[in-house]
């Protein structure tokens, strides 16, 4: 038997790998998460890794307490020496994940076929799990009026409305939490990422798109924040995807009207006239909006003065004299925290708006340590609510109260 086969599955000597590639410690928790199994799962793969160190190198992982683990040098040579670097990385995906996945899968995939036998392999899971799948993924879109249909030659497909495709599209990269930006790291260096199932991704657009962006915040005088970035370039790459395809969408006529009236439009019209040879109309004022809605750090640009910013305008100065009242203070720099909401809700207007949902990591925490303001602010948000008559999400929320927070603690204030 040789050294390699001593490692009976591919999950270990992924971690063996990782031990052998890293200067410093790695915890149990950190193994675990990177490979997303369980640390009970961990700690058995360790003994098969100290078990294959005993037999061919007379040795065994170092572990020191409150630290970590780590290999010994003459160890991760003779790991180097062994095993092939150039392998994908083991990863366990969860079912939610595998849903995500096999959605985005069908919705931008169009040149492979996907059948239970196809997909098996790609999540390493039984045919019954797939099979089990399929069947939850269908239960899960259809509220959004989606078929996953399967054909005998074609394999398995989406059927729908192209605007309710894309939502499903936006909320799985969503859940994900895809981070191109790894993705992009691992391919400069031939190895696909441990969490991406298949080579769905394509370096080359991904950088082509990226310069897209860059294009627009260097010509609108806008930078987007980080946060925001990688999910708005993921989901671009997606829809871009489905256009070149020629699964395209339809806007209707008050949406062209407010959108194509706009300066970013234009912007954006030229940077995709040098990016493909034919985008539709429609498709342009529908990329242009997720470029509106993005989130800015700021802005140079004086081009979203109209009737709509304007109503935003007066929302906002009601918003906070809604909150000085509740909250009995008096902000003594007023303008400033209104030009600072402003900055803020014009881009979230436009989320709002065409029901762009954005997940805001920090919600959770937001609401815990902030719990009064943010209640204070979900109060004082009427003006907002009746602006788009309907009710601003928790994500969203978050977000302005943390303006207030600020504002607060910067003007020495108790609410």
């Amino acid at each position: 038997m040789s050294e390699r086969r001593i490692i009976v599955d591919r999950r270990s000597t992924s971690i063996l790998i990782q031990l052998s590639k890293t200067d410093c410690y790695l915890t149990i928790n950190e193994l675990s998460e990177s490979l997303n199994v369980s640390r009970r799962t961990i700690y058995k793969d360790i003994d098969k890794i100290n078990d294959w160190l005993g037999k061919t190198q007379n040795s065994q992982l170092q572990k020191i307490r409150g630290r970590g683990l780590y290999m010994l040098e003459k160890d991760s040579q003779a790991v180097s020496s062994t095993f092939d670097f150039g392998e994908i990385p083991y990863y366990e995906y969860s079912k939610d994940e595998r849903l995500s996945w096999i959605f985005l899968l069908l919705s931008i995939d169009f040149n492979h076929s996907y059948f239970i036998e196809t997909l098996q392999p790609i999540f390493k899971v039984s045919r019954n799990t797939i099979i089990d799948d399929i069947k939850q993924l269908r239960s899960n879109v259809e509220s959004q009026d989606l078929i996953i249909q399967s054909n005998l030659k074609m394999g398995y497909h989406i059927l729908g409305h192209e605007h309710q495709i894309r939502s499903r599209i936006m909320k799985y990269i969503q859940d994900l939490n895809l981070n191109v930006s790894d993705t992009l790291e691992w391919q400069s260096h031939n190895i696909t990422a441990p969490d991406i199932p298949a080579d769905i991704f394509d370096t080359d657009e991904l950088l082509i798109i990226e310069r897209l962006i860059k294009s627009y915040e260097r010509d609108t005088g806008t930078e987007i924040t980080d946060d925001i970035r990688p999910t708005l370039l993921t989901w671009l790459y997606f829809f871009i995807k489905r256009i070149r395809n020629g699964s395209y969408i339809e806007v209707d006529h008050s949406e062209k009207e407010a959108i194509e009236s706009s300066n970013e439009f234009n912007k954006v019209r030229n940077i995709l006239d040098n990016f493909a040879d034919h985008i539709p109309p429609d498709e342009i004022i529908y990329l242009t909006r997720f470029l509106l809605g993005a989130k800015i750090k700021y802005s140079k640009s004086s081009d979203y003065v109209n009737e709509d910013i304007l109503k935003l305008e007066v929302a906002i100065k009601n918003m906070i004299d809604n909150f000085q009242q509740t909250a009995a203070v008096q902000f003594f720099e007023k303008d400033a925290l209104f030009q600072n909401l402003l900055l803020h809700m014009k881009p979230a207007y436009y989320r709002i708006k065409y029901h762009i949902d954005i997940n805001n990591p920090l919600k959770d925490e937001i609401i815990e340590s902030y719990r009064d303001i943010y209640f204070l602010t979900k109060k004082s948000s009427k003006p907002l609510q009746n602006m788009f008559n309907r009710e601003i999400n928790d994500d969203e929320l978050a977000y302005i109260t943390i303006h207030f927070g600020g504002w607060l603690k910067r003007n020495d204030i108790s609410a």
